[in-house]
């Protein structure tokens, strides 16, 4: 089965190192649903998944690249509680920005 755990002593971290044929390079996975891998049992599980998802044909590199931002929901909910204080077009404009640039 395709891909294996290592840990980044620099870091304290374990990490999926996984070859991506279609970009054709190596990513290094240090997050398991948006937590740090410190111990080698979420490492397992992030692994485990990651196989599941290429046997069942579904697998997307960019689902395990992705960090969990609380920056978005916060900038969200700020613009809805200052919308009164602002005109329609800056409201407008703070909201494409932030579903554009984050």
């Amino acid at each position: 089965m395709k891909g294996k755990i290592s840990y980044a002593a620099h870091v304290k971290r374990y990490y999926v190192p996984w070859y991506h044929a279609p970009h054709k390079k190596t990513y290094k996975i240090y997050y398991y649903k948006g937590e740090p891998l410190y111990d080698r049992r979420m490492a397992e599980k992030l692994l485990a998944c990651m196989q599941a998802d290429v046997e069942k044909g579904v697998f997307n590199i960019e689902q395990y690249m992705k960090i969990p931002s609380s920056v978005v929901g916060y900038l969200e909910e700020w613009i809805e509680i200052v919308k009164p204080t602002l005109s329609p077009a800056t409201y407008k404009d703070y909201k494409t920005a932030s579903k554009i640039t984050l």
